[in-house]
């Protein structure tokens, strides 16, 4: 359906980000004595989970001590969910809808969200591992024909939130922050919650 492809499809966008980042990353020097941390660093940008949760932020904040270590926290979120197409039902659920003479099911896509923290273990000048962990919160539509169009006006479809099927799970990440420029960090990583791909990037201060 035309709600997954434009999820996979932002999905290869971003993943295509993140390689040539991690390319650009890899070409940077290795630290010198010069260029140990040697003030706290902050930073703040955009992060995602593909291909399930393409809306998110994170701030982050990296300090000297111990030989560097950090913190951070992030938020992301399903930006495209069937709550938002025109053929919602906001009125019904799928049980109610599945009670219906001749309703037909068709499909289902999950929604998700989740809040996350973390520390953060700086290897090389251009190279900050991660490791984190949070909840995540599922919600589930369910998609239907209604050939009747007795609860569906023309064209007979719709989309409705199935809350029996709601889940909360505890989601476990890591991944690292590479550095691609003096003030730019690309994010990559993986997390179980849902099961995907972190990808993001990150404006750093100060700079390195």
């Amino acid at each position: 359906m035309t709600h997954h492809f434009r999820r996979h499809s932002s999905f290869h966008a971003l993943t295509t980000v993140i390689a040539v980042g991690a390319v650009v990353g890899s070409t940077l020097p290795s630290p010198g004595a010069a260029q140990v941390l040697t003030a706290p660093r902050y930073g703040i940008g955009y992060v995602a989970n593909a291909p399930q949760a393409l809306a998110g932020v994170v701030a982050h904040v990296t300090i000297p001590a111990f030989g560097g270590i950090g913190v951070f926290v992030d938020a992301k979120f399903d930006h495209d969910t069937p709550s938002g197409h025109r053929f919602y039902d906001p009125t019904h659920t799928a049980r109610e809808v599945e009670a219906f003479e001749g309703i037909q099911y068709s499909d289902l896509d999950d929604s998700w969200r989740s809040f996350n923290v973390g520390l953060l273990r700086p290897v090389t000048v251009a190279l900050t591992l991660y490791g984190g962990a949070g909840y995540s919160v599922r919600d589930r539509y369910r998609f239907y024909f209604d050939p009747t169009e007795e609860l569906a006006p023309p064209p007979g479809v719709l989309w409705v939130e199935a809350p029996d099927e709601k889940k909360t799970t505890v989601n476990v990440m890591f991944g690292g922050f590479m550095r691609a420029s003096r003030l730019i960090a690309f994010q990559f990583g993986f997390e179980t919650a849902p099961r995907g791909l972190t990808v993001g990037a990150s404006l750093a201060y100060p700079g390195w």
